[in-house]
């Protein structure tokens, strides 16, 4: 298996191997939408809670906690995640700059 682009860890949860914690997906341009779709399938199969695909050009993050129903949080948001209780984040704040 593929490992996303980054984990987040919840403090106290030293598990590096394992796929429970989130993971970040941020395409490379030579990545097709087909190769994307197959890596989050496969961390949501191995038993990931949620996986988030960040699209810097629309400054968009898609949260997946199904394969192909995704919530979809735009820039003005804030990005919540069920797998992650009392977390949220402006969208806008993941993409700013300085």
């Amino acid at each position: 298996m593929q490992r996303p682009g980054l984990v987040l860890a919840a403090k106290g949860r030293p598990e590096p191997g394992l796929p429970s914690t989130p993971g970040i997906e941020i395409p490379s341009p030579s990545d097709t939408f087909r190769e994307v779709q197959e890596r989050i399938e496969a961390w949501l199969t191995a038993g990931a809670k949620s996986v988030w695909l960040v699209d810097p050009d629309r400054r968009r993050v898609k949260v997946y906690a199904h394969p192909h129903r995704p919530q979809v949080f735009e820039a003005g948001d804030a990005l919540t995640d069920r797998a992650i209780p009392g977390f949220s984040v402006r969208v806008a704040e993941l993409f700013a700059e300085g």
